[in-house]
């Protein structure tokens, strides 16, 4: 048998996201040479040419410690597979190879030979492979939980190394007692199991499974998601947003060097409650803006007046992509006026907790943030998390404390969309010029199906309460 040699190699163009794919390039001597492409993608100049083993990407990418991991990885994984078919048929070509490397991508689940690639390998390939398509927060969810998954196969037989074919719905059904057995609530259960799925199936689609298809050859269709308790929407009405709103001097007088900066470090929450208070308004205030796009939003966001005092917003959410532009009401102006600072620069983060030289920082708009590197978006997501995660203890904090909210119920951000929500659906029934569409625009939802799931669950609140009251003796 004819030795056979293996090299690491970048694609001679880019894709469609712009970044060079890593190659294993198969040798022998006498044969044409056979490559298969990794899922592993990187800009051309962090890509070093001398190529020197474990060595291949630059220091000056951010992740390249990570990224040079994942090629010995995959070298490893290829150098092992081909060895494999070289025990069984020791004449097999480079280009033979190759021919088999794509035709096992290709194959759906019920389809996969038992030596086929690892499935959690392959599903974090196909995840990292969609690029901008998903956002960063969405990539980094799926990952999380295929390592969840992860966690919970080093307990059983199959093992980590387990290929796509393993993947059943008793399996899978294994994993959701394993978590529910682990204290967490059928709705966190039922989220984990969503994005794993979502996972699996883009590997589905980079097999060449057709969406529509999918479930057909998925697994997770035989298994049904988890009971959930009914969870009421929090939200608060007029009398509690002005309990909420905190004084000037809650966010001034705290230890503030100057007007306009305040006491914390890049990516950390000031020790102050009046920022809690602050942002839940602010997002109330602002058509239900999500908490994450608050933390990001800068200066160039907003028009300005001739005082230079912001008059109107708008801006591109994260998540779904849809614009928002509204006229600024008068108390939304009056709230923005507060920390607002005259003179600052457009490319200005509007609050304090970003650090301004963050490599993150240079990314301003959606697709920006979308086509970041990997390392720099994860980044930029977990301390946007981890600010978000505070500013929710502390309005939970203040929620049952000075609201008098049942301990147990967290009021969070979002509960700021809700309660614009609520406002929109009671405005509507009293002034007919706002309609449906109105409210899903103002919300900012793709479609009004989303905007119902909020009225419904609303409006059936509204016919509980008056049906005690009718009944009531």
């Amino acid at each position: 048998m004819k030795k056979t040699t293996f090299d690491v190699e970048l694609a001679d163009a880019p894709g469609r996201d712009g970044l060079y794919r890593v190659r294993i390039r198969i040798y022998q001597p006498g044969e044409a040479m056979g490559r298969t492409t990794t899922a592993i993608a990187l800009p051309k100049r962090d890509w070093n040419t001398k190529k020197k083993y474990g060595f291949w990407v630059r220091t000056s990418h951010p992740d390249h410690a990570s990224l040079n991991s994942d090629i010995e990885v995959a070298l490893k994984r290829v150098r092992e597979q081909v060895e494999s078919w070289q025990s069984e048929n020791p004449a097999i070509t480079p280009r033979q190879c190759t021919d088999r490397f794509r035709q096992l991508a290709k194959l759906p689940a019920d389809q996969r030979a038992a030596g086929g690639a690892p499935l959690l390998d392959l599903m974090r390939q196909a995840v990292r492979s969609r690029g901008t398509q998903i956002s960063p927060a969405t990539r980094q969810n799926r990952l999380d939980h295929i390592r969840n998954f992860e966690g919970y196969l080093k307990t059983r037989p199959e093992g980590v190394q387990m290929p796509q074919a393993a993947l059943t719905p008793e399996l899978i059904r294994g994993f959701q007692r394993h978590m529910t057995a682990s204290g967490n609530k059928p709705s966190s259960v039922n989220n984990a199991l969503f994005a794993f799925r979502a996972a699996y199936h883009d590997l589905l689609g980079e097999q060449g499974v057709a969406k529509k298809a999918r479930m057909t050859v998925s697994p997770f269709v035989h298994v049904d998601a988890l009971t959930e308790e009914k969870r009421t929407i929090q939200r608060l009405r007029e009398k509690d947003l002005d309990a909420l709103r905190p004084d000037e001097w809650v966010l001034w007088e705290k230890g503030a060097a100057r007007r306009g900066r305040y006491p914390v470090g890049p990516g950390l929450i000031p020790a102050v409650e009046g920022w809690a208070r602050w942002c839940y308004l602010a997002c109330y205030y602002q058509a239900g803006m999500r908490i994450g796009d608050l933390i990001r939003s800068r200066y160039e966001w907003y028009e300005c007046d001739e005082g230079g005092l912001p008059v109107r917003l708008a801006y591109q959410m994260l998540k779904n992509g849809k614009w928002i532009r509204i006229p600024l009401s008068k108390t939304a102006q009056a709230h923005l006026a507060v920390i607002w600072r005259k003179g600052a620069n457009p490319t200005e983060y509007l609050l304090p907790f970003l650090d301004p030289q963050a490599p993150y920082a240079k990314a301003r708009t959606r697709q920006q943030i979308r086509a970041l590197p990997e390392a720099l978006a994860d980044q930029l997501t977990n301390t946007v998390r981890t600010i978000a995660s505070n500013l929710n203890q502390k309005l939970h904090d203040i929620g049952w404390k000075e609201l008098g909210l049942p301990e147990d119920v967290r009021l969070k951000m979002h509960s700021a969309r809700h309660s614009l929500a609520d406002k929109v659906r009671r405005a509507m029934k009293v002034d007919k010029r706002i309609g449906p569409t109105d409210a899903r625009d103002l919300l900012g939802h793709s479609t009004f199906k989303t905007t119902e799931g909020y009225f419904d669950d609303l409006d059936q609140e509204s016919l509980d309460s008056a049906a005690s009251a009718v009944y009531e003796d």
